[in-house]
């Protein structure tokens, strides 16, 4: 009874809140390969270590994991970033001040050296930044020149020339340092947190993005009463429901992250900062934190035993594949285990598997949209529009038009007939009257017609319509002429 009592008090503990102890890691993403890799550099066992996690495998908690540590980097305060599937890491020489980079091969587990064709000064916690834009390029932004000194540089590095160039833009940021990465889509990185120039934290609610090998910025608002702290050292985690269509479709390297997990961060003098865990729902037109503080607590207090809470003190590590949290564990330096949460609810799950969308088969959809190609498509397909239209109208009123002359040839034919058929008649009348007054008024009448020229052109044209008009306007004048006479 006792051990059970202090097993309960000890739980109770645990769940008041969320208890950090998580070492220094940068969190990668290869969303091409679905691979996730935690590099610790702050392990006091065993510093600078790598795994490496594929998404579409089974886990179950509390199985070890060792297996997955590949060669860490040479130095434990290289930086390290993904560019086109490939691990980069950049690490200071302290022989020259300068930068090495070093480029990994899974298939010998190793990194390499690479040959750069101009030196790049190596500044503490710069931010290293990559998108799909630029498949061959990997910017460096600002970095902790001195005690002093904050560096605004932004430099490119060319990963097939291996040579670097000023790529400083008309717009972009105050500098700023030690911020936490994350890459959202295929064209935009996220920048959360940091230290600007005059010594003071970056704002959690405008969160600074590079888009499209541009700066741009994106304000946030919360739901919570509390604000968000500003921070450092975060830990930025991608969270795709099971209704992505990343998650759908497994052939597909485009990508779209749900929402962003926030776990942990501290301010400027090592104190949590506030909350310790939170989400930020970036698929919707309005970025939201949500304060989860509440939620963990809930879940904490509901798990049977201290190893089913979410993030006991003994918790090295973070990550997540799709939508569940993992959490990596150790007693010794040769053992890490883990645990599985969902990363909504944060229950504690026994077992995961994504093993199945090996099997999907779906259209391979295009790996990233360039910019180019989005402007080029916005400009054209309205040009196009309008080409149509116009092309339409004139289609329409060049028919409206043919048929209307249609209609105005088919109109004086019908006259020139009529006209004939009346002409035939009216000579009929005269020829057949037989009244003396009507013989009289017939005999003026027909003198009269007779006088009438209807066909006293000498052009030879007697059937065109050409023809008949001119000769129906001499007609109707020679008639009201002969009209007026014999009313005389």
């Amino acid at each position: 009874m006792l051990l059970e009592l202090i097993a309960h008090l000890l739980l109770a503990v645990i769940s008041a809140s969320p208890v950090l102890a998580l070492s220094s890691q940068d969190t990668l993403y290869d969303y091409t390969n679905r691979t996730l890799y935690i590099h610790l550099y702050d392990d006091h066992d065993e510093p600078n270590k790598i795994f490496r996690l594929p998404f579409n495998d089974e886990y179950t908690s509390g199985t070890d994991i060792s297996h997955s540590i590949i060669q860490p980097p040479p130095d434990i305060q290289c930086e390290l970033i993904i560019a086109d599937s490939f691990l980069y890491s950049f690490c200071p020489n302290n022989e020259t001040s300068n930068t090495d980079v070093y480029k990994y091969t899974h298939l010998t587990d190793s990194w390499n050296q690479l040959s750069l064709s101009s030196s790049i000064p190596f500044y503490d916690q710069a931010n290293y930044i990559y998108t799909d834009s630029d498949k061959t390029g990997i910017y460096i932004f600002s970095g902790y020149k001195n005690s002093t000194t904050v560096s605004d540089r932004m430099l490119r590095l060319d990963l097939t020339s291996l040579a670097t160039s000023d790529a400083s833009t008309r717009i972009q940021p105050s500098p700023f340092y030690d911020s936490s990465a994350l890459q959202i889509n295929e064209n935009t990185q996220a920048l959360f947190g940091g230290i600007i120039e005059d010594d003071k934290l970056l704002n959690m609610m405008e969160i600074p993005l590079w888009q499209y090998n541009s700066w741009a910025e994106r304000p946030c608002i919360t739901t919570s009463v509390r604000a968000i702290d500003p921070r450092i050292g975060a830990i930025m985690l991608p969270i795709f429901d099971l209704y992505n269509a990343y998650v759908l479709n497994e052939t597909t390297t485009s990508f779209q992250v749900s929402s962003v997990l926030m776990v942990g961060g501290k301010d400027k003098n090592g104190i949590n900062a506030y909350p310790q865990i939170a989400s930020l729902n970036v698929s919707a037109n309005v970025w939201i934190w949500n304060d989860l503080t509440d939620t963990v607590t809930k879940s904490n207090s509901q798990a049977s035993v201290s190893s089913s809470a979410l993030l006991p003190d003994e918790s090295l590590a973070v990550g997540t594949i799709y939508n569940t949290l993992i959490t990596i564990s150790s007693t010794d330096s040769a053992n890490y285990t883990i645990n599985l949460f969902n990363s909504t609810s944060f229950d504690h799950l026994s077992r995961v598997d994504y093993t199945y969308l090996n099997n999907i088969q779906s259209p391979k959809m295009p790996s990233h949209t360039n910019k180019g190609t989005i402007i080029a498509i916005s400009v054209i397909i309205p040009v196009l529009m309008i080409i149509i239209l116009i092309s339409l109208a004139y289609w329409l009123v060049r028919k409206y038009r043919i048929k209307r002359e249609e209609e105005i040839n088919e109109r004086e034919i019908k006259e020139i007939v009529d006209f004939y058929e009346n002409q035939h008649k009216q000579h009929s009348d005269l020829t057949f009257s037989s009244s003396s007054d009507s013989d009289y008024k017939s005999a003026e009448l027909e003198f009269a017609y007779d006088d009438i020229k209807i066909n006293d052109y000498d052009d030879g044209d007697n059937l065109s319509i050409s023809s008949w008009r001119q000769k129906r306007r001499e007609f109707e004048r020679q008639q009201r002429f002969f009209g007026m006479k014999t009313n005389m």
